[in-house]
């Protein structure tokens, strides 16, 4: 399953531009581990703003420092939301 970056509704992020591919060469991982992510990032992501193109790029934004922001299962963002509940 390919997922392209389209938008870009935030000037300057860090995943302008960005495509699976590219995010998957630079962290040296899986097609399919960022777009599992991918996934994952735009519930997240949903949960802020009702713009799946806006939610999107966020995501790839984060992906583009960490290619588990969401999942990793020490630090990701799912799991320290978690423990907030």
């Amino acid at each position: 399953m390919q997922i392209f970056h389209i938008a870009d509704k935030l000037k300057g992020g860090k995943g302008d531009d960005k495509t699976v591919e590219d995010l998957a060469k630079k962290h040296d991982v899986s097609e399919q581990q960022i777009c599992d992510e991918i996934k994952a990032g735009i519930k997240v992501e949903k949960e802020h703003t009702d713009d799946s193109e806006l939610a999107r790029e966020i995501v790839m934004d984060h992906l583009d420092e960490y290619p588990d922001y969401y999942t990793n299962s020490k630090h990701g963002l799912l799991v320290q939301e978690k423990k907030l509940d």
